[in-house]
């Protein structure tokens, strides 16, 4: 098995640790049950796609990238959408598509 980049570990680490957070910080934000439930339901997602990129599997930059398309309409139709909450997605995936070849 190829090792991992230490950089694909440092983007894992911070995802985990950002999926966990967020979900508190989601139960007590007050928001609507259909935006509350659906930010849970996307954290966990993304918490499943960062094992994948974890083990370096190239179902997790599909299922990733398909998040971040769900996302982004999602947070245009709700008027919730920011250009930050495109431009970090966009480069976490641009260096996860640097190793994409390397991974299974």
């Amino acid at each position: 098995m190829d090792k991992r980049p230490k950089i694909m570990t440092a983007l894992c680490i911070l995802g985990f640790i950002g999926s966990l957070v967020v979900i508190p910080t989601i139960l007590n934000s007050g928001i609507s049950r259909f935006f509350s439930v659906y930010l849970i339901v996307s954290s966990l997602v993304g918490l499943v796609c960062m094992v994948g990129f974890w083990k370096m599997k190239r179902w997790a930059v599909y299922t990733y990238i398909g998040m971040l398309v769900v996302n982004q309409i999602v947070m245009l139709v709700t008027g919730t959408w920011t250009l930050a909450s495109l431009l970090l997605p966009l480069v976490f995936i641009a260096i996860i598509l640097m190793y994409f070849s390397r991974m299974k």
